[in-house]
């Protein structure tokens, strides 16, 4: 993972450092985060994870200030391996839906 490319809906970074700090960004939004695996697809070159999450907001998640609400989102990770070493690390989360659970109407404002 030490050179990895990372994809989000928003940018492409590189690295284990920068997935430990998406990781920390996420827990302290919503520290009792609770991820349920619900679908791990695997070959030769890619393993991709189906999951459901759940958590409370109770810190910040796009400047957004802790509502306390309890949310509910789906997300799919999409591993690409090479050498039996992480490449590159694609994911999509279900971040309109964690928006509308905090009461959001768009990224845009959560950007304002």
């Amino acid at each position: 993972m030490e050179d990895a490319k990372i994809y989000s809906p928003f940018n492409v970074k590189y690295g284990a450092l920068t997935m430990k700090e998406i990781a920390e960004k996420w827990l302290t939004a919503f520290p009792d985060l609770l991820l349920t695996l619900q679908d791990i697809i695997s070959d030769e070159s890619k393993v991709v994870v189906r999951w459901q999450a759940e958590g409370t907001h109770m810190g910040s998640f796009f400047e957004t200030k802790p509502t306390n609400h309890e949310v509910f989102y789906s997300g799919i990770n999409i591993f690409t391996l090479k050498e039996n070493r992480v490449s590159s690390y694609w994911s999509l989360v279900d971040v309109h839906s964690i928006l509308k659970q905090i009461e959001m109407e768009s990224i845009n404002d959560a950007l304002d």
